[in-house]
């Protein structure tokens, strides 16, 4: 709980910063500060099943519809502290924010969040890391977690910062709704993305089962 009210508290500190009179950079700075935390965690995903995850290997279910109630879960946090931040906007921009502005950044974050979504449950079946809850020193990382790690960092920097490029395209170009054009179909194929991952998801699960059972199985 404090780890999804902390970045709200700072989005009112955003308010007095340099955001404070550019609305268009402040509702994507606001979404893209509290996206980063909420979204570290779609990229290990079976880590707090630990044993558990044999379940999934031998109980009578479709192992994609494991995935989407996990990632279900997931959105529904991300969704919940995206929708705070943008009413916490409204309430304290102290210009109004163009529509062009809001459709905007809602298709940059179906993309950042479809693209983190897909990459995310890949690299939690490629490379999970067990997690203990309460246990203040977790496993020693291995190259593969590093480098999961490293991928995740790259990946969430890389579609949050592009906000902000695009948005200063807008204004260089004067044309608001460039913003539009480009984030819609980058929405639409990492949504496709993330479904055609959906689609693999059994076959791509039991290919790897044997780094469930080394890396989350073993005591």
């Amino acid at each position: 709980m404090i780890g999804m009210l902390t970045p709200l508290v700072f989005v009112v500190l955003l308010n007095r910063s340099v955001f404070a009179g550019h609305s268009t950079y402040f509702l994507p700075g606001a979404i893209a500060y509290v996206l980063f935390g909420v979204l570290a965690g779609l990229y290990n995903a079976f880590g707090a099943d630990g044993l558990g995850v044999q379940l999934y290997l031998l109980a009578p279910i479709r192992l994609r519809d494991v995935i989407v109630a996990k990632n279900l879960m997931s959105l529904s946090i991300i969704v919940a502290e995206a929708g705070l931040a943008w009413a916490l906007v409204s309430i304290l921009a102290r210009t109004s924010i163009p529509l062009s502005t809001q459709i905007s950044t809602m298709l940059w974050t179906v993309f950042v969040i479809a693209v983190n979504l897909a990459l995310g449950t890949v690299r939690s079946i490629q490379a999970p890391r067990r997690f203990v809850s309460g246990q203040a020193q977790q496993r020693r990382t291995t190259p593969t977690n590093r480098t999961s790690g490293l991928l995740m960092m790259l990946v969430l920097f890389g579609s949050l910062a592009l906000q902000f490029p695009v948005t200063f395209l807008c204004r260089y170009f004067g044309n608001p709704w460039l913003g539009v054009w480009i984030f819609l179909p980058l929405a639409m194929a990492s949504i496709a993305a993330y479904l055609l991952l959906l689609l693999n998801a059994d076959c791509f699960i039991l290919a790897h089962r044997d780094v469930f059972a080394e890396e989350l199985c073993k005591i």
